[in-house]
Parts: C-alpha cells; structure tokens; sequence
C-alpha cells in the first residue's frame, strides 16, 4: 500500500475486496451447513436441529460479517471512529514521511499503527486504552490494542520473519502519546477498557 498517494477509494476498495474473499469461502459452507441441518432434522429431530444450529452458526457469523464490508465499504467502523475515507487517507497521507518500523505487513508511524492488508486494522495512537503483546515468541507475534470504542485490535509484528524490532518499544511509543493507556490483559485492565469506552458514532447513511 502506497501511503504517500493513498485515497479513500483505495481504502474502501481494500476493504470490501478482503470481505469479498470471505464471502466467496464461507456463503458455499453456509449453504452447505443449512442443507446438512436439513437433513440431521430429518434424521434426528430435535437433536438434529441443535446439531444443525451450531454447524450454521460458525459460517454464517463470519457471512454476516462480511456482507456490509462488501456492500457498503464506506461504512466500516474504521470511518466512523476517524471520519469519512478521504479524511481517513488524508491523515495517513500526512503522516507517510514519519514511517520509523515497516515489518511486512506492520507498518508504525509518529501518530498510527496500521495493518496494511487490513485497512480496518488502524489505531491513532491517543486512542489506545489498554496495549499488550500475544502469540508466540520469536514466530508469529501481535501486538493488541484495546481502542476507545472498546474494540480488540490485533497488528501483526513478527509475520514469521526474524524480530528486528522490540515489541515493547512500540507498547512504550503508544503509552506516550496515549497517557491513560494501560500494559496487559488482567481482569481490571479489561474492566477498565469497559469502563473506559464510548458507543461508535452512528452512519450517516443509516
């Protein structure tokens, strides 16, 4: 992702192309998962139908998840904590020159962390309530962040490539600019971050 010439358009285009490929995997398993409840409640009755629920259930929550990414792009939760996709671009765009750590698909700036292949996946740093690091080290390792709105952020840091760069320098550079932000996952962290967080604004469109 070019940053110094992004547009909304190109983060919109991002976004619904991503929910486009788990329409395409998972509309065939919700189709199939219905015909196969079908047919345990034919067979099994009530314990079909309870059968059935849970196989449906797993697909069709990533399915209806999907779908207003795909329809309605503009409207993904990343635009209404931020504002509308071309003010979104814009802030990322002003703040291209200060790229300090790019690992793969990570990239960290004075003012954001951003997931390059998921747009969606953007954090202004003072919006952060509660920063820690999960996975397994030296392989596959995120760091997650709680934002204002109370959603679960996860950004890719070692993307299976050799650690070049401190997990906790980042969690230190989000605390600075974020000064309520807390380190760590315990059960008053998580009560915080409840505490802590405010409704999404609504869609003007809606």
């Amino acid at each position: 992702m070019d940053l110094k010439n992004l547009t909304g358009k190109m983060l919109t285009d991002s976004i619904r192309q991503k929910a486009q490929v788990l329409l395409v995997i998972f509309l065939p398993l919700t189709v199939l998962a219905l015909l196969a409840g079908i047919l345990l409640v034919i067979r099994l009755r009530i314990a079909g139908a309870v059968i059935g629920t849970v196989l449906i259930a797993i697909p069709l929550r990533f399915l209806l998840q999907a779908l207003p990414h795909w329809l309605h792009p503009e409207r993904a939760d990343v635009f209404l904590k931020y504002g509308d996709p071309d003010s979104v671009a814009a802030r990322i765009r002003s703040s291209s020159e200060d790229i300090f750590f790019q690992n793969g698909r990570l990239i960290v700036t004075d003012q954001f962390l951003l997931d390059t292949e998921r747009p969606d996946m953007l954090l202004f740093f003072p919006h952060a309530l509660t920063v820690y690091p999960d996975g397994v080290q030296g392989k596959e390792e995120y760091l997650v962040v709680y934002d204002s709105w109370g959603q679960k952020l996860r950004f890719p840091f070692t993307n299976g490539r050799q650690q070049v760069f401190k997990i906790d320098m980042l969690t230190d550079k989000i605390r600075r600019h974020a000064p309520g932000c807390r380190c760590g996952h315990r059960p008053e962290d998580l009560d915080y971050v409840r505490q802590q967080k405010r409704p999404l604004p609504e869609s003007k469109d809606t």
